[in-house]
């Protein structure tokens, strides 16, 4: 069990470390191929081992002593666990989609130099 948790806090650790990565690039060159498969394994991870512990384990489960046991405290964490995981994925996806419409828009900025510098026409005629 204490192994589980470990691998547990290091894929919390990971997802986190990952995602600010995602979020705040560090410079405008980087490939976000590494980061991303960080982020994705880690917050899937946590979504689906904290899922199938609240489903499996999360209302079934007897503490060995119930004079030492907080009522509720598994429970509560691994729902915590599972929107730690959707909290990931979702900001995750969000900071891609913006850079994808950054890169679009880039993309669409250059386009329109080029046709306004007259290169476009050049090219066009060399066909």
């Amino acid at each position: 069990m204490a192994v589980m948790d470990g691998v547990t806090a290091l894929m919390a650790v990971a997802a986190g470390a990952a995602l600010l990565l995602l979020v705040f690039r560090g410079r405008p060159g980087w490939r976000l191929r590494g980061p991303l498969a960080v982020a994705w394994t880690a917050a899937g991870s946590l979504f689906g081992w904290g899922a199938w512990q609240l489903v499996a384990f999360g209302t079934f489960t007897a503490a060995p002593d119930p004079r030492r046991a907080v009522p509720g405290l598994l429970t509560l964490v691994e729902a915590a666990q599972v929107v730690t995981g959707l909290l990931v994925l979702a900001v995750g996806a969000i900071a891609l989609a913006e850079r994808s419409a950054a890169r679009a828009v880039a993309d669409t900025a250059w386009a329109s130099a080029i046709r306004r510098s007259g290169r476009a026409a050049d090219v066009e005629s060399a066909q």
